[in-house]
């Protein structure tokens, strides 16, 4: 019985890792995708500065 609950335990750790992880995952993509807006809209006002002088 105590090897049942020690498996399930660490099953549970096992799904709770496994969610952190993609929880990180999903933080980093939404970094990554902030970082090219914030680039993206920096490289049009640079354009823009640069036909406008």
């Amino acid at each position: 019985m105590l090897e049942g609950l020690m498996a399930s335990m660490t099953e549970d750790e096992a799904q709770k890792s496994d969610f952190e992880r993609d929880k990180e995952v999903q933080f980093s993509r939404f970094g990554t995708f902030l970082f090219w807006l914030a680039a993206g809209h920096l490289i049009a006002l640079a354009l823009l500065a640069l036909l406008l002088l």
